[in-house]
C-alpha cells in the first residue's frame, strides 16, 4: 500500500472491532506503525522486534 509516497507493507488485515486501523511496516524508518485509513494518519510504533516482544501494549496505546 502506499501513503503520502511512502510504500508500505501492511502486516494485519485487520484489529479486532477497529477495521479501519492496520498495522504496517514502514521500511523508510524500520518500524511497525498504525494506519488509520479513516483519517489517513500514520503512527509509528516501534521497532518489529519491540512489537514482536509485547504487541499488547502497542495494541492497547491505540485504543
Amino acid at each position: 500500500m502506499v501513503f503520502e509516497r511512502k510504500k508500505l507493507l501492511r502486516l494485519s488485515r485487520v484489529t479486532g472491532d477497529y477495521t479501519d486501523i492496520v498495522f504496517v511496516w514502514d521500511p523508510r524508518t524500520r518500524k511497525v506503525a498504525a494506519f488509520d485509513q479513516e483519517h489517513r494518519e500514520l503512527t509509528p510504533l516501534a521497532s518489529f522486534e519491540d512489537f514482536i516482544a509485547r504487541p499488547g501494549r502497542y495494541i492497547d496505546a491505540l485504543v
